[in-house]
């Protein structure tokens, strides 16, 4: 496991009580406390982020570390993305910022050149076995974002888990055996 390793899971904006509503006071509130836990996690000595490049959480956590590589130039932004076009069907606006956000990455890993059933759960997957510390957008619902938390906890992972809903903060810090 790599200790200088952060990866990101979260809701779409769809699992979201404000949906796409970025505006919201829950949703500002929600990103000033990311922006907190990932320079936190920075100044801990984490410098490699791996990004699913989802819409809502992903995006939202890929933006937070690419305006955090002005102040601490030597983090690493990852783009773990499940399959080329991935937003092909997203608005206007997400499709922008996912292409600002996949040309400020350092590297960037494909899964596969088109839509596979479970490819999403291979890049998540792949993503909490190459990390030590992931952080979590996570409201409790069944879906993808808890089957990779889960999956998380089976493997150790230090987790901070926000719920966007009640904006509370949980830490999950591994077992020593």
């Amino acid at each position: 496991m790599n200790n200088i390793t952060l990866c990101f899971t979260g809701h779409r904006p769809q699992k979201l009580s404000y949906g796409f509503d970025e505006q919201n006071e829950l949703c500002l509130r929600l990103k000033n406390q990311l922006h907190e836990d990932i320079e936190k996690m920075i100044l801990k000595g984490v410098n490699t982020f791996l990004c699913g490049m989802a819409m809502g959480t992903d995006i939202w956590c890929g933006e937070i570390v690419m305006k955090l590589k002005e102040q601490f130039s030597h983090i690493r932004l990852v783009a773990c993305i499940p399959h080329l076009g991935q937003e092909k069907d997203w608005n206007d606006d997400y499709q922008n910022r996912y292409a600002r956000l996949l040309e400020a990455t350092d590297d960037s890993i494909v899964f596969y050149d088109h839509y596979v059933q479970g490819c999403m759960q291979k890049r998540n997957r792949y993503m909490v076995d190459n990390s030590a510390h992931m952080i979590a957008v996570y409201n409790g619902t069944s879906g993808g974002t808890h089957t990779t938390v889960e999956y998380a906890k089976r493997k150790g992972l230090d987790i901070i888990i926000l719920d966007p809903n009640k904006m509370m903060r949980s830490h999950i810090k591994p077992s020593i055996s």
